[in-house]
């Protein structure tokens, strides 16, 4: 199994607190069958900067710990980006990663957030040359309420991430 969406990271932003709690998570993950996991730290202007240089740095000393410690996980590089005006130029220059350096990037809405606006700013993706991945869709309320606007995305092509804690 891939985890694609995981704040696992040491000191990144509101996921695990330092690297004991993060080799805690990575043996129940891999106790729990995954093999992979996408690590996505935030990357919100002015709240989390989980810039790739920094998480690249993280996820490598990360990776050597977890080769001492004996844990059989593979990490990838990630992030998950609250949609911001200036996404595609960070995007462009490197600042930050889709999941693993491929076309799907995770992206974040308010949990307030119009569809107008959600639909807007996915289209500008799709036209950036990107599959958008909207996380924790069942924490926005206008697709809770509504949905017909969870198919119309779906329509368009973009995947939708649940949290595992809201199908249970």
């Amino acid at each position: 199994m891939t985890d694609i969406h995981s704040h696992i990271l040491p000191y990144m932003d509101d996921g695990a607190k330092d690297t004991g709690m993060s080799l805690t998570m990575l043996r129940l993950a891999e106790s729990e069958g995954i093999s992979d996991i996408i690590v996505t730290p935030h990357y919100r202007k002015g709240h989390f900067k989980g810039e790739r240089r920094q998480v690249e740095a993280v996820l490598a000393k990360m990776q050597d710990l977890m080769k001492a410690e004996g844990i059989h996980v593979n990490l990838y590089p990630g992030n998950e980006i609250y949609y911001h005006s200036d996404l595609e130029e960070k995007l462009e220059a490197g600042i930050l990663s889709t999941l693993n350096d491929t076309e799907y990037i995770l992206v974040e809405f308010s949990p307030m957030e119009d569809f107008i606006y959600i639909r807007s700013a996915v289209d500008e993706l799709f036209g950036m040359g990107y599959t958008p991945v909207v996380a924790h869709v069942e924490r926005i309320q206008c697709m809770e309420k509504n949905i017909e606007y969870v198919r119309e995305l779906k329509r368009k092509g973009c995947d939708l991430q649940v949290n595992a804690a809201s199908v249970l």
